[in-house]
């Protein structure tokens, strides 16, 4: 909301609409929608995305959305949230660095 309030364009997307509940009262745009669905795909054609944060509790969801839009919005406007410390020093469920979005933050946000 504060990039909204900054009038930075913005588009929160979410499955569930109780997630969206505050943004929307907010004014905030949103699309309830599973970002990597058909659904979301024709949601978002009227409005397409410049750049994307990846910002869910679910490091390997993350990576997957920025992999899947990489290549259509380029790999330097793809973001996500910097894994936890337990995900970076863990090898076995650790993403690799060529599949992940920019990472965003630190560990602990």
């Amino acid at each position: 909301m504060t990039l909204h309030r900054a009038s930075v364009p913005v588009l929160l997307v979410d499955t569930y609409p109780g997630a969206l509940r505050t943004a929307r009262a907010a004014g905030v745009p949103t699309l309830q929608a599973e970002l990597l669905s058909r659904e979301a795909e024709e949601g978002l054609a009227d409005q397409p995305p410049d750049r994307l944060l990846a910002a869910t509790r679910d490091e390997l969801y993350n990576a997957l959305v920025c992999t899947r839009l990489a290549p259509e919005l380029g790999r330097e406007r793809v973001y996500q949230l910097a894994p936890s410390a337990d995900h970076l020093l863990h090898s076995e469920t650790g993403v690799s660095r060529d599949l992940r979005g920019k990472v965003l933050g630190d560990g602990g946000l």
